[in-house]
């Protein structure tokens, strides 16, 4: 029973209508700062809102944020949650 209940959470979170576990803050984070669009390659990169002010412009480039103004953006929202 226990492994149904386990497969059927994982398909309601891979289908979008739960948050992944412990990426629920930085979505939301993300949402606010206007890059939600980004959630899933933070994920993946394991990247956390702690993280956000040491990346370099490079590694925000590997992200898909490409302008200074979003790298700007996101790096005062990242000061801002501390």
């Amino acid at each position: 029973m226990r492994t149904v209940l386990s497969f059927l959470l994982l398909l309601l979170a891979t289908a979008g209508s739960l948050p992944t576990p412990g990426y629920t803050e930085e979505r939301r984070f993300l949402a606010t700062a206007g890059f939600g669009n980004l959630t899933e390659t933070f994920r993946n990169e394991e990247v956390e809102i702690c993280m956000v002010e040491g990346l370099t412009n490079e590694d925000f480039r590997e992200l898909g944020v490409n302008t200074i103004g979003g790298r700007a953006r996101l790096r005062a929202a990242a000061r801002d949650k501390r």
